[in-house]
């Protein structure tokens, strides 16, 4: 009898202790998002992180989904690791699925984003449409702000702008800083809501009186750099300075980046170096990239080549393509260290495998002379084709005798027709490469522009920005289908809310000529400025060429123009080498 008793009171015991820890799971949830989001308070989002990852380890299920959401985007002070928050969710989404089905609206709002961002299982961006707009009619503020973000941007459900912006603007006046950090960029760029950089910054005013570490970093970047339709160097400087004591990677990688290439202030390559150390400590990928290059190469008057290519290969880990071509590259050329053609090959296909064009075109050239392997001149056609369709314009030039030669036809013949199986089969890279050359002609066959079309269609659709760029421009130019400039702007800025420079350099030039947009030389500059930050080489020239010659009626900017020239020539463009070495030479008379 005496161990009956022991035992239902242990039970009892267990079940109040479970209780208790279910209890203080939520607490800890629900103080970690007031810190994240700014409600009320100060936001502080490196102890917002740290409560979340205390209230997961309890085997809290929402805490858990809020952890996986958080890792799959890379959050400020989180790890991207996509991965293992898609582990995450499945493993925990039976159970809060239970708990939203029972109406509560935490569960609803975690529910919602899973399954419209699609972490651990299919999107299915209608269900989780409906998920979000029970807990928002519920209150739940979080939930606004998710809702009103896939309306206007059109993630995973059909574009609803008017009604996205409503939610949005609920969410912010409920005091989400994340919200106004959504308006504010949305109202400088024009991105999904009409331009209105006055009310953009009334919004990023917002995220700063919260101390909201992402608004604030983007709101410094724009004063410093004048997009935000206004300059203001030194609010700029304080704001990023702020941002980066707070644990925002990107603050210091941009105050990097402003004194790398006199952007708002004069070049200071000892303070460049030491911004994106700072950067570098918390883990910003783009930082970690930034800072191994300048150690490696000395390019900022500092070398430690050691130390520059562990920096280079943890960039590379984090998925920074451009890493892993500066370690094929300095391998390739022996710059900073000794020649390695073996390794140089490594790292290259690291950075193709995530469609790195400039890596793919050096990896053609490699295998058309044989360098740390057998010539293989069809191994090199089919990567010079490769290079060409992701808009790296110097692999055309290495093409033409290729294309002129039988294996190079043999070559471009086998690579058609493998695209087409996988892309019929529904690969969402074939269908990228496929829509890309068909709608450039970079495979020659009949009716190019309109399979173009269909394919770039199937890899929108699935949420492939690059198809988006590609049915954008389809649109835009009539190409293949009935010219419709609304649905190309609409497209194109699909894609530029997943930040892929095509569509934000095509939506520039929009801007720039009036064509779906209002005329604005200064939005135009900002689109393309936002797309050749990322180093795609076609916005670089272009960005380069625009300030260089004054196109559009903006002001000429040689000095910025040969910042832009100099980018472009360190991924190897000729044209962009010559100019930079003419100024240098112009500079020594």
């Amino acid at each position: 009898m005496t161990s009956l008793l022991l035992a239902a009171s242990l039970a009892i015991a267990a079940q109040a202790t479970a209780q208790a820890e279910e209890v203080d799971a939520r607490a800890l949830l629900d103080r970690a998002e007031a810190l994240y989001n700014g409600y009320g308070i100060e936001a502080d989002h490196r102890r917002a992180a740290a409560l979340v990852k205390q209230a997961a380890a309890t085997g809290d299920p929402l805490a858990n989904l809020r952890l996986a959401t958080r890792q799959f985007y890379r959050r400020v002070a989180y790890e991207q690791d996509p991965s293992k928050a898609a582990v995450i969710a499945r493993e925990h989404f039976p159970a809060a699925l239970k708990l939203a089905s029972a109406g509560d609206k935490d569960a609803q709002q975690l529910i919602g984003e899973i399954l419209v961002s699609g972490i651990g299982r299919k999107e299915n961006g209608e269900e989780g449409r409906r998920w979000l707009e029970r807990a928002a009619a519920a209150g739940h503020v979080d939930a606004m702000h998710t809702l009103g973000w896939i309306l206007v941007s059109g993630t995973s459900v059909a574009a609803d702008v008017k009604l996205g912006r409503q939610w949005l603007e609920k969410a912010e006046k409920a005091g989400d800083c994340g919200a106004s950090y959504d308006l504010g960029e949305r109202f400088i760029t024009g991105s999904g809501l009409p331009r209105d950089p006055e009310r953009g910054r009334q919004s990023f005013e917002r995220t700063v009186q919260c101390r909201y570490p992402s608004g604030m970093s983007r709101y410094g970047w724009l004063l410093l750099s004048g997009e935000a339709g206004k300059t203001d160097v030194e609010r700029g400087l304080q704001l990023l300075e702020g941002a980066n004591e707070l644990g925002e990677g990107s603050a210091g990688f941009n105050l990097g980046y402003a004194y790398r290439h006199g952007i708002g202030v004069a070049q200071d390559a000892a303070k460049a170096l030491g911004w994106y150390e700072k950067s570098a400590m918390l883990e910003y990928p783009r930082a970690l990239h930034a800072l191994g290059w300048l150690l490696l190469s000395g390019e900022a008057g500092r070398t430690d080549v050691q130390r520059g290519l562990r920096l280079l290969e943890r960039a590379s880990k984090r998925g920074v393509d451009t890493a892993s071509y500066d370690l094929g590259h300095a391998y390739r050329t022996g710059v900073g260290v000794a020649q390695d053609h073996a390794k140089a090959l490594h790292w290259y296909r690291e950075a193709a495998s995530l469609d790195h064009a400039a890596s793919l075109n050096s990896l053609g050239w490699m295998a058309e002379n044989g360098m740390g392997q057998p010539r293989n001149v069809e191994l090199a056609a089919r990567l010079y084709v490769d290079a060409i369709v992701l808009g790296d314009l110097s692999a055309a030039t290495n093409f033409p005798k290729l294309w002129r030669s039988e294996k190079g036809l043999a070559a471009i013949e086998r690579q058609h027709a493998r695209l087409k199986r996988l892309a019929d089969d529904g690969s969402l890279h074939a269908q990228r490469m496929l829509a890309n050359s068909y709608f450039d002609g970079f495979l020659w066959v009949p009716d190019k522009n309109e399979l173009g079309v269909k394919y770039g269609r199937l890899a929108a659709e699935a949420g492939d920005p690059w198809g988006m760029w590609v049915l954008g421009r389809a649109y835009d130019e009539g190409k293949g289908i009935a010219q419709d400039t609304k649905k190309a702007v609409e497209w194109l800025s699909k894609g530029a809310e997943l930040d892929n420079p095509g569509c934000q350099l095509r939506l520039g030039y929009l801007s720039m000529v009036g064509k779906g947009l209002p005329k604005d030389l200064v939005a135009g500059l900002d689109w393309m400025r936002r797309a050749a930050r990322q180093e795609w080489l076609p916005a670089v020239k272009y960005l380069a060429e625009t300030l260089e010659e004054g196109r559009f009626g903006v002001d000429r900017d040689p000095e910025e123009a040969l910042e832009w020239y100099k980018i472009a020539a360190a991924q190897g463009d000729r044209e962009a080498i010559g100019r930079v070495r003419m100024a240098e030479l112009e500079a020594q008379r």
